[in-house]
């Protein structure tokens, strides 16, 4: 085989040379965000990021779906989308899906918090009364035979000692927040984010830089470093974070137990019943035993 001769060299040196210069202007504007629509209009694109915990999980878009999160992965990020508004949906087979409407903007990247909850989360009953003392002799007494087992004793006193949650962190209280001071004296605190129930609200408050504060205290635009993530007719009795989590809430009602998000954005608070009952209160252990107590009944909550 022949080699190039000079001319045909400088040719295709003069050729590619022109085509890169002739690249860069659109290299550059693929590298600042800038895409090709369908109809051959140019667009500045956006992004979503959406964190899940959950191996094969899956993410939709519009109906779509659009991604499924592998072994490794800690959450989807999807780029190149047309600025506007889109519905995402994070669902996986055996938990309550996790829906929410986001917005997206040119050259920046939405994000979200998906939490997926399991659509069965059995309880583990502790038995009230100590029976196995009872069933070795038949001249036992009837008080002995219904002594209140030793395991129940240690759970009830949990309840009895306290009304609110165990705190992780020492509650951050402003120079401002003379609001409702009997309240969030009780506050507990977890990773600069203070939460409190005051009657039959809940309330959250960030307390670092306003610079680092979290998107979900933004709301309709507009950032507030305290927020009302529950407002309801029934009192709330216990308030607590979501084991691993601190943008997510455990709450109990007459009713039940529940859990929902601080991120207020559309439709609404993804919000779940986890227990339901009809004299119900909560503790949660050292971060992440959850113990239930429904009347005289108490249980640990599989989470």
């Amino acid at each position: 085989m022949k080699p190039l001769s000079r001319r045909h060299r400088y040719t295709y040196l003069a050729f590619y040379s022109l085509l890169f210069v002739a690249l860069i202007p659109f290299l550059v504007l693929y590298a600042t965000g800038y895409r090709l629509g369908a109809h051959w209009n140019v667009f500045k694109s956006g992004g979503i990021y959406i964190y899940s915990d959950l191996t094969d999980s899956i993410l939709a878009i519009d109906g779509i779906q659009v991604k499924k999160l592998s072994f490794l992965g800690s959450g989807f990020f999807v780029q190149d989308l047309k600025p506007g508004n889109y519905n995402v949906t994070v669902a996986k087979d055996g938990y309550y899906s996790w829906n929410k409407q986001v917005t997206v903007s040119p050259q920046s990247v939405t994000e979200g918090n998906s939490f997926l909850i399991p659509t069965s989360t059995p309880i583990i009953l502790i038995e009230h009364f100590s029976t196995s003392t009872a069933s070795s002799t038949k001249k036992m007494s009837k008080k002995a035979a219904s002594e209140v087992s030793a395991e129940y004793r240690k759970v009830l006193s949990i309840f009895l000692a306290t009304t609110t949650p165990m705190v992780k962190e020492e509650a951050v209280l402003t120079a401002t927040s003379s609001v409702e001071d009997s309240a969030k004296a009780s506050a507990i605190s977890y990773r600069k984010i203070t939460l409190w129930k005051d009657r039959n609200s809940i309330r959250v408050e960030w307390n670092g830089r306003i610079d680092l504060m979290p998107f979900f205290f933004c709301f309709n635009g507009k950032c507030d470093s305290e927020a009302i993530i529950h407002q309801g007719k029934s009192k709330v009795r216990s308030v607590d974070f979501y084991p691993g989590r601190y943008d997510v809430i455990l709450y109990s009602l007459a009713d039940g137990v529940y859990v929902t998000e601080i991120d207020r954005r559309a439709p609404g608070q993804n919000t779940i019943q986890l227990y339901k009952g009809k004299d119900v209160d909560f503790r949660l252990v050292n971060g992440e035993d959850l113990y239930v107590k429904d009347g005289e009944l108490i249980g640990k909550l599989s989470l």
